[in-house]
């Protein structure tokens, strides 16, 4: 039978192996951590890009909007950002959004714009649909998820960064995986390109420490790997009843 000790081996076989500077990995079971190993040039407080992963967390926000009635999945998301209305994008539920069926998939929204809201809602006015919402699935790498991130200002209030930080990030006992302060990113690893086909425009901007202040929605996040893996366990188990049971289940299963 295998153990975590022959993945650790195997992993620790391929830093020595390969040029993979860096490598973390955490076991989460019954609500905690079990095992968190580190390997190469990363040591357990260091850091790492997580890439798409950080969607759901920026989901599960929204998930706690809607447990507390402030948001409905049925709702048209030109109902809170009137800029989508201008852009033919009014229409579009939250769910679809949600889903990757809203029909924006190509819509721009560089960082430097995304991160204040002035200019991310000035960048939304001149975004339109590519097909109607609800006719096809395509996978939506930032646009969507700039749309839930201006949601969650309008409606709390606060940053949106913040407000996953104080209400998500902070119940769960992780840190902060949005908008990370200049003054805080001395443990965060460095990403390198892999191979000759690695997308290094799209993906090694995340070194820029502008862009990690920026903290994009779709793919900005970054965490330790024990702190990612803390995050699944909260949506598996639900610590302190955070978000509502049956919006919940219906992230887990829609």
């Amino acid at each position: 039978m295998t153990s975590i000790d022959d993945l650790f081996d195997e992993i620790q076989r391929q830093v020595d192996s390969a040029p993979i500077p860096a490598c973390q990995v955490a076991v989460g079971h019954s609500g905690a951590i079990v095992a968190f190993h580190s390997f190469g040039q990363a040591s357990n407080s260091s850091r790492f890009s997580i890439f798409s992963t950080t969607k759901p967390i920026v989901a599960s926000m929204i998930w706690l909007l809607i447990g507390r009635g402030e948001l409905a999945a049925s709702d048209q998301i030109g109902q809170y950002i009137p800029e989508l209305t201008t852009a033919d994008l009014g229409q579009v539920t939250l769910e679809q959004v949600m889903l990757h069926i809203g029909g924006f998939p190509n819509a721009l929204m560089p960082e430097a714009e995304g991160s204040q809201a002035a200019f991310r809602r000035a960048r939304f006015a001149t975004w339109s649909a590519e097909w109607p919402a609800g006719t096809r699935f395509e996978y939506h790498s930032d646009s969507a998820h700039w749309v839930l991130a201006d949601l969650i200002e309008r409606v709390t209030g606060l940053d949106f960064r913040d407000a996953i930080a104080q209400q998500v990030c902070a119940p769960l006992g992780i840190e902060r995986s949005l908008g990370i302060a200049l003054s805080n990113q001395q443990d965060i690893c460095e990403l390198v390109p892999m191979s000759a086909e690695a997308q290094t425009d799209s993906l090694l901007r995340y070194n820029n420490p502008q862009v990690r202040v920026a903290g994009n929605p779709g793919g900005g996040g970054i965490m330790t790997a024990a702190n990612l893996a803390l995050f699944y366990q909260g949506v598996l188990h639900n610590p302190g009843e955070l978000w509502n049971a049956e919006v919940l289940n219906d992230a887990r299963t829609n």
